[in-house]
């Protein structure tokens, strides 16, 4: 796992590369909801996704050629879902990470 920096803020985008691919995050929030926009290599994965606890925002990143794209927040004091006063620190927001694997046999 890997943690995405995102900041205690309402409203904010970022980019970062995760398993090699460029994925753009924007975070809004709206009455007390933080809602995301994820991009991977200039393709929308989600837009509007409502942020939960441990619920994954990028189901649909397989679908759409993706697979190893994978991201949710988590809350480490509980089972709420992420207010942005506290992004980065009690919420954090999480991707799993592909490792190499070893018994895999490089192309000939």
């Amino acid at each position: 796992m890997r943690t995405v920096p995102v900041a205690p803020a309402p409203n904010q985008s970022l980019s970062v590369v995760l398993n090699d691919l460029e994925v753009g995050i924007t975070l809004r929030t709206l009455d007390e909801t933080i809602y995301a926009d994820i991009v991977c290599e200039g393709i929308p994965i989600c837009a509007g996704r409502i942020c939960q606890d441990r619920i994954e925002l990028t189901a649909r990143a397989a679908q759409l050629g993706f697979p190893e794209l994978i991201l949710w927040f988590a809350d480490l004091r509980g089972v709420s879902d992420p207010r942005w006063e506290e992004l980065g620190t009690r919420y954090l927001l999480l991707s799993s990470e592909l490792l190499p694997d070893p018994d895999a046999t490089p192309f000939a």
